[in-house]
């Protein structure tokens, strides 16, 4: 990299500096004495803060109480007070002058460094300029500038009578009220993501569920599981997933012929695309099951009946795969089950789940769950900040706490939601979700710790997480778009240089603990099966 970002935090240093007192004559040392400095934002202020306490204590101890200023902001980080950001908000949001705006500006950023506020967000910030405006007798601009919200009594009221789905106020509300202060800072910090956290004191994350059906017509059953699965989706941030979506129907088929099991079979893509429509952020996942795992009270006829439907709706969704907003995951038990899918339709690839050990459900194109009714609460945690933030000793450390915020903030959770009535009358037990656990960053934590494909400390880091979050816990690599844009973002912003992972050195050990398959071939997704792999997506060229 050019060392632009650390040009950029030095000129944001000096700026900080020159307002704790620092003189012109200060600043220029001090630059001079990080010139050649290229390292992460934390050490470089670190050092920048030894070199004022030298040149000018006086400065530095103005500095070091500037410093605990800090910003929950509503992109989701901290930031450090700038009460310019009050200045230019006025300017755009009001027709106050300058010179009111910077004096509003100026008397806001006295009374925060007189408080001690444990959480500074710009609601609270907005709050205590709308009080200047009146004290200044600026009524108007005060109309203009004037934030409208809710009372968090008046969620808390909302709240308990059932979903209640304004999510700006609920974010707010969670980060004000429910989610714990510790969890709270690592996610601002980027050391984590708590995933949905508008949904935290509300809904689980996802949700799979298997649909029972009372219709006595196989036309009015697939009209039926729409309309449930359509009603089901306010009850968890991602769409829900129909698991053995085959088998609802498995009672009313009959000796339907191979023509009507197709008509079916495109009627019920069809509801489900309409029922799940809205659900774009994370494509839905449709689950039909190759088998029977006996929980259901069928006949051998039904069963078969079953799984010829589950191939005709296999063969209609890929020959109008383009029209659906959703994508189907298969259930097999065994790589024999593969002999019944016609190869053409293999070779235009499906994700498929290997049941011959214990069941696996699907979730979305990313997770799926082996254990439970869904997942509860999902977090992100951001290996490579983690490391460019610590060394290798302090890593450890700070990974055990940053686990053990997630274990208490997915606990609250949980009690929360069992206290529900809603979700209990809609069959949603909390007690079968677990939570889950995204790992971002693997390969160029590794590295920066350990050097260029370190497999041995990349092992190390996963067997802690692994250790730490017990078997209940489902692990991953990191699959919100939101979350990774953020830790991708905060990385470049924050790091004079982020290494990148050189070939494929980790993908054998990843696999192994975090089981993420992929093949392209029959063959390979046939020897896969064999290797116990749990989760499969074929995309064959041949």
């Amino acid at each position: 990299m050019d060392g632009s970002p650390v040009k950029e935090t030095v000129e944001k240093i000096a700026k900080e500096f020159q307002e704790a007192g620092a003189t012109k004559w200060d600043i220029l040392k001090i630059i001079k004495g990080l010139e050649n400095e290229k390292q992460p934002e934390k050490k470089l202020r670190k050092k920048a803060v030894e070199l004022l306490r030298e040149i000018n204590p006086k400065a530095a101890e103005v500095y070091s109480s500037f410093e605990k200023l800090s910003v929950y902001t509503s992109s989701g980080v901290r930031e450090s007070f700038d009460r310019g950001n009050i200045i230019h908000s006025l300017l755009k949001e009001t027709t106050l002058s300058r010179t009111t705006a910077e004096k509003i500006g100026a008397e806001v950023e006295d009374k925060i460094k007189d408080l001690n506020i444990n959480y500074l967000n710009t609601a609270l910030i907005r709050e205590m300029v709308n009080v200047k405006l009146l004290e200044f007798g600026q009524e108007e601009a005060h109309r203009q500038y004037a934030r409208l919200g809710l009372p968090v009594f008046d969620v808390k009221k909302k709240l308990s009578r059932g979903i209640y789905e304004n999510k700006d106020i609920l974010l707010e509300f969670n980060w004000l009220e429910a989610i714990p202060e510790k969890a709270r800072q690592l996610h601002f910090d980027s050391l984590a993501h708590i995933v949905a956290a508008e949904d935290f004191s509300s809904k689980p994350y996802a949700q799979s569920t298997f649909l029972k059906l009372n219709s006595t017509s196989i036309e009015n059953a697939v009209i039926e599981f729409g309309k449930k699965l359509g009603a089901l989706k306010k009850f968890s941030s991602l769409a829900p997933a129909a698991r053995s979506a085959n088998f609802s129907f498995a009672k009313l088929l009959g000796k339907s012929s191979k023509k009507k099991k197709r008509f079916y079979a495109l009627m019920l893509l069809g509801q489900v695309d309409r029922a799940l429509f809205e659900c774009t952020d994370v494509k839905p996942v449709l689950g039909l099951d190759l088998f029977s795992d006996g929980e259901l009270d069928l006949s051998p006829a039904q069963i078969d009946d079953a799984v010829d439907f589950a191939l005709e709706t296999i063969h209609t969704f890929n020959e109008n795969r383009s029209e659906f907003n959703f994508s189907i995951a298969v259930s097999c038990d065994s790589k024999f089950r593969l002999k019944l899918i016609d190869r053409p339709l293999l070779e235009k690839g499906l994700l498929f789940l290997n049941c011959s050990k214990q069941r696996v459900v699907p979730l979305t194109e990313k997770i799926y769950l082996d254990k439970g009714q869904g997942i509860s609460q999902y977090f992100g945690l951001n290996l490579e900040k983690m490391a460019f933030d610590s060394q290798e000793n302090g890593f450890f450390e700070l990974l055990e706490e940053t686990l053990g915020e997630f274990k208490a903030a997915a606990d609250l959770k949980e009690t929360i939601l069992s206290e529900k009535p809603y979700l209990k009358e809609n069959e949603i037990e909390i007690e079968k979700f677990v939570p889950a656990l995204g790992i971002y960053g693997l390969e160029s934590a590794a590295m920066n710790l350990g050097g260029e494909g370190n497999a041995k400390l990349a092992e190390k880091m996963l067997s802690a997480v692994l250790k730490s979050t017990g078997n209940k816990w489902v692990v991953n690599e990191f699959s919100d778009a939101a979350g990774i844009a953020k830790f991708a973002e905060v990385n470049r912003k924050f790091f004079a240089e982020v290494p990148e992972a050189k070939g494929n050195a980790l993908a054998p050990f990843k696999k192994n603990f975090l089981r993420l398959h992929s093949c392209n071939s029959i063959k390979e997704l046939e020897a896969l099966m064999d290797e116990n792999a749990e989760f499969i997506l074929l995309d064959a060229k041949a």
